[in-house]
């Protein structure tokens, strides 16, 4: 095990890991309650060996709490030392899902004898003006996701990933597209992976999915995908595809 522990919480769950440490005996843990600026600013943290996070969010980099973990490795990871989890990859792909389509989308003309056809263009904002997390069945997925980010901790700076973009191209058999699913994966040990695939087992994370109010045609697909922080919300984002 490790000879010594800082175990970094900003949040009120700090006093409970105290109590866990302190009534498991584990005297080498230290709990230091603040965010990362400000504890860098404030205490001695010594150089360490393994610096372990779990900063991922919906779409991997929601919320944007990654540069808070590089603030940290770039002041006290030693040289050669390890970040967990250390390689990470989000992918996308286009998504035909018609039992959410006929539900969501169709299903608000007759809602058992009710006509509420007039709350459709309500409904219909919600769904298709901001990115939907949900679990989706694999067999919804079209292909292999193309990879519009992939990174290593270990040297990805905070600029790589506060905005990027990609380009992908699909060839969709489907008799529509009613939309794009993304998902991530991320290397914890070598030969380790956490993956949030609709095909891997479930997590909380699920998939976050960018759906058209326009469903595509089969065939052909040639796009880009865009990611930019919100103005005024920095740890939101802005995800755009053109094509």
């Amino acid at each position: 095990g490790a000879k010594k522990v800082f175990a970094i919480e900003a949040s009120k769950v700090a006093v409970f890991a105290r109590r866990v440490a302190d009534a498991n005996g584990c005297t080498n843990v230290e709990v230091m309650t603040d965010v990362v600026e400000d504890l860098l600013e404030k205490a001695d943290i010594p150089q360490v060996d393994v610096i372990v996070s779990e900063w991922m969010g919906y779409f991997l980099i929601y919320e944007h709490m990654l540069p808070s973990v590089l603030s940290l490795r770039d002041r006290c990871l030693k040289e050669g030392g390890t970040m967990i989890p250390g390689m990470c990859t989000l992918f996308l792909a286009p998504l035909c899902d018609d039992s959410w389509w006929k539900q969501k989308v169709e299903g608000w003309g007759d809602v058992f004898g009710l006509d509420m056809s007039c709350v459709r263009e309500g409904m219909l904002d919600s769904l298709f003006q901001q990115p939907l997390v949900r679990d989706i069945p694999k067999e919804c997925v079209l292909g292999e996701g193309s990879k519009i980010l992939e990174f290593d901790a270990h040297t990805v700076l905070a600029s790589d990933v506060r905005e990027f973009s990609a380009n992908f191209e699909f060839e969709v058999s489907a008799p529509a597209v009613h939309g794009f699913v993304t998902w991530f994966d991320c290397e914890l040990y070598p030969g380790v992976v956490l993956s949030t695939s609709p095909a891997a087992p479930g997590t909380h994370w699920k998939q976050t999915c960018l759906m058209l109010a326009d469903p595509l045609p089969p065939g052909k697909m040639v796009g880009k995908v865009s990611v930019t922080p919100l103005s005024d919300f920095p740890r939101g984002l802005r995800i755009a595809i053109d094509g």
